[in-house]
């Protein structure tokens, strides 16, 4: 058991350093394509290390002296001294790999919503549907919260409704109210909810591996500025801007816990989203990936 534990965390930080090294030498700024490289890093702890462990080469000595480039396992096999070191380290993995699983898995709120009633609710309400359409989405039910801070947020996971707090009704602008209501379709639209939660199961599966917490909650990092991108197609960067300076609180209610984590670093996204930058892959970005996945496969089988 020792062994494997090892090999995960051993596996998934190397695919999580590859991951880094194709980002930065194909300077990789595009969300979406982020998405997917941090995405095929999680695939080597979740997919690869268990269906290396078939293959019986890489378990002989012969493998493990001459063609190997790192083995978890050598130091515990050692001596005494090696292997309680080595169960050591993993244990003290695990615990902070625990920390930061149990820091998300906090449940949401469950406060009840209701239809929208009234004419500004309903006019709200219209205004979702829109921008909605704009952004070549089925529009969701818009449900309405009793609660004096502003909160934007999404609820539901086959057929997410649109939730949106009384106090964001009353204290937003219309500009960041535009961008706030942008964002959260957005999200819809990349079954970001699902995702979210996709990876919170993956992150669960494997909770003795920091290095899978730690990459999943910045795939999350990545679907925030990939929603911004597509709210400010369809409003503009600065509407979007201004809707996070004043929506800090939406991931506190947030039916996916995960997504909590999107609450992060909102000055550094506002200041990405007013400054610029691509929000698609640029050409060859299956090529890009391909490489990657290549690289970090041969990694794997090299890597015991």
């Amino acid at each position: 058991m020792t062994g494997f534990l090892a090999g995960s965390l051993v596996q998934a930080a190397v695919a999580a350093l590859a991951s880094s090294v194709f980002l930065r030498v194909f300077r990789v700024q595009a969300p979406e394509e982020r998405v997917r490289f941090r995405l095929l890093a999680l695939a080597v702890p979740l997919l690869v290390h268990p269906a290396l462990l078939l293959l019986p080469f890489r378990a002989s000595e012969d493998f493990l002296r001459d063609t190997a480039l790192f083995w978890a396992m050598r130091w515990a096999s050692s001596g005494t001294a090696g292997a309680a070191a080595t169960l050591l380290v993993v244990f003290l993995a695990a615990a902070a790999s625990l920390v930061l699983l149990l820091r998300d898995l906090k449940p949401p709120a469950a406060r009840p919503a209701r239809a929208p009633r009234g004419e500004a609710e309903e006019r709200l309400a219209f205004r979702a549907e829109v921008t909605a359409r704009g952004l070549a989405l089925r529009p969701p039910r818009v449900l309405f919260l009793e609660d004096a801070a502003p909160h934007l947020c999404l609820r539901g996971l086959r057929s997410p409704s649109l939730i949106v707090s009384t106090g964001a009704l009353e204290r937003l602008s219309e500009e960041e109210m535009a961008g706030g209501l942008a964002h959260e379709l957005a999200h819809l639209r990349g079954r970001d909810v699902a995702l979210s939660l996709g990876l919170l199961t993956v992150r669960a599966l494997l909770w003795f591996n920091p290095v899978v917490q730690v990459v999943g909650r910045r795939v999350v990092l990545d679907l925030e500025e990939r929603a911004d991108d597509r709210a400010a197609s369809v409003t503009s960067r600065k509407a979007v801007a201004a809707a996070l300076g004043r929506l800090p609180g939406d991931r506190e209610i947030l039916e996916s816990p995960l997504a909590r984590a999107g609450g992060l670093a909102l000055a550094a996204r506002r200041e990405r989203l007013l400054r610029g930058g691509p929000a698609a892959p640029g050409p060859g970005s299956s090529l890009r990936l391909a490489a990657a996945a290549a690289s970090m496969l041969l990694l794997s089988v090299l890597v015991v």
